[in-house]
């Protein structure tokens, strides 16, 4: 299901137990709003209250984990695959996109009625099996769906006001150093390395984290290779030494260390709690 490739579009009901257990790296994007109760969401590191009426966007790559919810939590989530996504979202505007990225949880009214019709359309297509060309219609639907969200924010952008360039300068920089984790954290793992490709420095980088999630770059950069750490020793054959050259420690000994230091496990006992 996490492989971008092969996922069809489909719908998650419920209470999300499959996002409880710990951070996980989704391989796809998806539309979540939430019908009842309320819970904790951590997406991208940064947490999210939310509650009936909420929607809530995430991309292909991003960390999610739902930290705490209430007995009567109930949510719906559209999931597509990446190609899905990048073919819907051709001709998405800029200001859309960004808002997707750094505001991407909403309360507004008008964005759950729009998520919650084209959940009931989307529904009907996918649960008759009858219709041959249900992806077609599927990616027709979330354009669809994508246009009334560049309208709504449009509108919205022009009645309120507009972020300081301050302020965009920062949620961008906070993105690409996301993205650079994703693409690095197996040969990088220090923020020295994404502050040069930032060209910041350092500390200005950490400044940049800690502005958006309250936590250090390195404490995130941690995070999301313990994150990948803890899906390898679950999902691969991989030996503790294979995976310690995989993620580019110095040597089997040091990445048990760094994994015991985060988890409270050794990989050993990590890999064997996992298989029980």
């Amino acid at each position: 299901m996490d492989q971008a490739g092969n996922i069809s579009t489909h719908f998650l009901r419920g209470s999300l137990q499959e996002w409880r257990h710990a951070a996980r790296c989704v391989g796809y994007g998806g539309i979540l709003a939430c019908e009842k109760g309320h819970g904790t969401l951590l997406h991208n590191f940064r947490r999210w209250e939310i509650s009936q009426g909420a929607v809530m966007s995430f991309f292909p790559n991003d960390v999610i984990q739902l930290e705490s919810a209430s007995d009567d939590f109930d949510a719906r989530v559209l999931v597509y695959s990446a190609e899905t996504l990048r073919a819907a979202s051709l001709q998405l505007e800029s200001v859309v996109y960004e808002w997707l990225r750094n505001d991407c949880c909403t309360t507004d009214p008008w964005v759950f009625r729009l998520t919650e019709s084209t959940f009931s359309l989307l529904g009907f297509y996918l649960e008759d099996r009858t219709f041959g060309t249900s992806g077609s219609i599927v990616l027709l639907h979330l354009k669809a769906y994508f246009l009334g969200l560049h309208d709504r924010v449009v509108k919205s952008r022009s009645l309120s006001a507009v972020p300081t360039r301050r302020e965009n300068r920062i949620r961008q920089q906070f993105n690409m150093f996301m993205e650079l984790v994703e693409k690095d954290y197996r040969s990088f793992h220090s923020v020295r390395h994404y502050a040069d490709e930032l060209s910041v420095s350092p500390k200005h980088l950490t400044t940049i984290t800690k502005r958006i999630t309250g936590k250090p770059a390195k404490e995130l950069i941690d995070e999301y290779i313990t994150m990948q750490l803890r899906l390898s020793l679950s999902d691969t054959d991989a030996s503790i030494k294979e995976i310690a050259w995989d993620y580019n420690f110095p040597s089997t000994a040091f990445f048990c260390s760094y994994f015991e230091k985060r988890t409270g496990l050794t990989p050993h006992q990590y890999r064997r709690a996992r298989q029980v």
